[in-house]
């Protein structure tokens, strides 16, 4: 069975397929043979998909209106006594550009160049020329720190390597297309003086124009960093942390450390912060740039490994999330949400394609368009990504504004079938969970993106 279910997830196509067979027909076939005997029993399953759509709407319509409230620490920014940045990179994927990343790092962060550390932590399964170029990098500036990581195979592997090294007091973790904003550590480092021990920055697109697909991602990722996760973090005072643009107290990072076992080592690592006792934060002002993936594979490979991650960590830790005494209700409620509903809420938005073929089937006219029920939870769905797509543009980055308002409108009206491919992918990594298959793909850089960026 396994080896059957391993061949059908191995390709992007034969998984979507499998989606669809698995989790969209067999299950209209099952409702088809509900409502062909009980006509109540379809009408039911109408009304169960349609209560998670509502209870998602006002979830994400609360949060939405809690972005718009203070978004930042209410002290000054200050400037860290000491700051260490890992830079964490697989050079024969990333060569071409981590040498303009460590060049904007240590331009971008001047000011604290007598207290800077940067820590190059990298991988590759063979020498590379790019490297002696590290090396001299690491002999003319001493703040650089090139740390050959011998037989990695993830970024956990290499972060782990670099912790002995650091010397900052506060540490913030970047991939290597990141460029952080320069008065990041200022704004990050005040969340730590109020007694913080994470903060997770905003993630900005920097190369929105590129294509369709960066444009998508660019605007997600206005509403993913600048609303969603801000809203929930003001909301219940807690946030997770995304792997990039996080700013750690470093006694905090060498403590909790990565696990490479996992496939999202962030997520895993945020929650067992939590379990420790400490506390995170999202502020949307703690400012980095990155690079949106530009081929339809990439962007696949990337959503499946955050999809399998996110699962892998909803199994491992949420019944402990629900009964840590470091949480209050609310708070307990909010991981629920992000963990365990994350992964039933694809089951649910595929069920509606199941309980419409199984109507269609059976013949029946179940009011969709006139049950009141049905059609309040379709305009809360319709209304709150409406709600969302405003309420990013207000606060959107000046990146994001580049691909202007047209594609906005554009985003807001692709969002249900950008939504249901991301369903999709999490269903796949629910049977690629299934199978045992969690091996590590690496999201590949175009040609295009890896020429230089402007800091």
């Amino acid at each position: 069975m396994t080896r059957v279910l391993r061949k059908a997830l191995s390709s992007p196509g034969r998984s979507l397929a499998s989606v669809f067979v698995v989790f969209v027909l067999a299950p209209a076939g099952v409702l088809a043979g509900i409502g062909a005997v009980l006509h109540p029993g379809l009408r039911a399953a109408h009304w169960v998909v349609a209560s998670a759509f509502l209870f998602t709407s006002i979830a994400m319509a609360i949060e939405t209106w809690a972005s718009s409230r203070r978004a930042h620490a209410t002290t000054s920014p200050s400037t860290p006594p000491s700051l260490s940045v890992v830079v964490a990179a697989y050079l024969p994927n990333e060569q071409e550009i981590i040498v303009e990343t460590l060049r904007h790092v240590l331009r971008s962060l001047r000011v604290h160049s007598s207290r800077l550390q940067i820590v190059l932590a990298y991988n590759t399964p063979s020498a590379l020329d790019i490297e002696q170029i590290l090396n001299m990098i690491g002999d003319t500036a001493a703040q650089i720190v090139p740390l050959k990581v011998e037989g990695s195979r993830s970024k956990a592997e290499n972060v782990l390597a670099a912790l002995p090294h650091l010397t900052g007091e506060m540490t913030v973790l970047l991939d290597a297309d990141h460029h952080p904003a320069p008065d990041a550590p200022a704004r990050a480092w005040r969340w730590l003086e109020q007694g913080y021990d994470i903060v997770q920055g905003r993630c900005i697109v920097r190369n929105p124009t590129g294509n369709t697909l960066t444009r998508m991602v660019a605007l997600e990722f206005e509403q993913m960093y600048g609303v969603s996760h801000q809203g929930r973090s003001m909301l219940v005072d807690t946030a997770i942390f995304g792997g990039t643009n996080g700013w750690w107290r470093t006694s905090v990072l060498k403590q909790i450390g990565m696990d490479p076992r996992m496939l999202t080592e962030d997520i895993e690592s945020a929650v067992r912060s939590i379990l420790a006792g400490y506390s995170l934060v999202h502020d949307r002002s703690v400012i980095s740039t990155e690079l949106a993936t530009e081929t339809g594979r990439a962007w696949w490979n990337q959503r499946l490994r955050w999809a399998q991650g996110w699962l892998q960590v909803t199994m491992r830790h949420q019944a402990d999330m629900l009964r840590t005494p470091h949480l209050s209700r609310l708070q307990r409620l909010y991981w629920w949400y992000m963990l365990t509903w994350g992964a039933l809420f694809p089951l649910f938005a595929m069920g509606a394609f199941s309980v419409l073929i199984a109507d269609i089937a059976v013949g029946h006219s179940l009011g969709i368009l006139t049950d009141p029920y049905l059609v309040l939870s379709t305009l809360a769905t319709i209304a709150v990504q409406l709600q969302i797509s405003y309420i990013a543009w207000r606060v959107a980055s000046p990146q994001a504004r580049r691909v202007g308002r047209r594609w906005l409108v554009i985003y807001t009206l692709l969002t249900p079938f950008y939504v249901t491919a991301k369903n999709a992918i999490s269903l796949t990594a629910l049977l690629r969970e299934i199978a045992a298959m969690d091996e590590w793909v690496v999201t590949t850089r175009t040609t295009r993106q890896l020429e230089p960026a402007p800091a």
